[in-house]
């Protein structure tokens, strides 16, 4: 990613992250994904899932600003979907979902935002679905 698009990034991500109801305008959108999903979130305890992935998501973005591919802390996570066995497409969804999100707080959503906010996310994606750093070489991100 370069400089440009980095920075555009994380323009539009803290705008997001500060909005009161981006998490909600994510948590609809991924709901109402699949009603596979919507059953795997069934009894969950909102308000600290949301709190969990905001603090996912910080990670995410700390190593893509740092440029460093450090997703260990998300370890944990990436244990709980290997448990859960969540699916590729799971995670096509929740990016889906997230873009959504970003689209509705980010007063400019055009390709290449859609582009910038999908390469920021692809890393970690790849880190939690691959079984971190127990997932092999793949495991890691690139």
């Amino acid at each position: 990613m370069s400089e440009d698009d980095l920075a555009l990034f994380l323009d539009s991500f803290d705008r997001c992250i500060n909005e009161e109801r981006f998490l909600d305008v994510f948590y609809d959108s991924f709901l109402g994904s699949s009603p596979e999903v919507a059953a795997m979130f069934s009894g969950t305890d909102f308000p600290k899932q949301k709190r969990h992935l905001k603090a996912s998501l910080f990670i995410m973005v700390g190593a893509i600003a740092r440029r460093k591919a450090d997703y260990s802390d998300l370890e944990g996570l990436s244990t709980r979907h290997r448990q859960m066995q969540i699916q590729p497409h799971h995670y096509e969804l929740w990016l889906k979902s997230l873009l959504h999100a970003a689209e509705s707080f980010t007063g400019r959503f055009d390709p290449r935002m859609e582009r910038v906010w999908t390469e920021a996310m692809e890393s970690g994606i790849r880190y939690i679905s691959r079984g971190g750093a127990h997932g092999g070489p793949e495991g890691h991100p690139a």
